[in-house]
């Protein structure tokens, strides 16, 4: 399988550019002779505390979309959604996430669909915590509460 992330995080400079030579004949890095380009995060990952991976990874699965992949360690799993990465570690004895109060909300998804994915959501019988509208802030959003308490926004921006 030929793994297109990384490729593109090798091509792209942190700023989304294909990395090409620089006018004076240097690559971007910091070598001497070459430009070097402020720090800059690739990607990002969330990084949750659930006390059942099985349930977790099907709810992920069934009512976001996400894919369910192993991690080499039987107490994780990744959730992958094109650039969402949510890493799920099996913690039984961790204070639920509907103790947190507002803390329990962990992810902003913006989504090409958001009616497509409330839909989904609604059928499959997840608990919505904030009703599809749209927000003078510009966005189309609801709110869901996941299997293990976390809370999730779900918006697409408006046009």
């Amino acid at each position: 399988m030929v793994d297109y992330y990384g490729l593109a995080c090798r091509l792209l400079t942190p700023h989304g550019f294909l990395m090409r030579p620089l006018l004076n004949g240097g690559t971007l890095g910091g070598r001497q002779g070459e430009t070097k380009l402020p720090m800059a995060v690739l990607q990002s990952a969330h990084v949750l505390a659930v006390p059942d991976l099985k349930r977790s990874g099907d709810f992920y699965s069934r009512v976001l979309g996400f894919e369910v992949h192993e991690m080499g360690d039987p107490g994780w799993r990744l959730f992958v959604n094109g650039p969402c990465r949510i890493m799920a570690g099996e913690c039984p004895d961790a204070m639920p996430a509907e103790r947190l109060g507002d803390h329990s909300y962990v992810a902003y998804l913006t989504v090409n669909d958001v009616d497509a994915y409330h839909q989904q959501a609604s059928a499959a019988g997840a608990e919505l915590v904030k009703s599809l509208r749209d927000e003078p802030w510009g966005m189309r959003e609801f709110g869901l509460r996941t299997v293990d308490g976390h809370r999730i926004m779900v918006g697409q921006r408006l046009r």
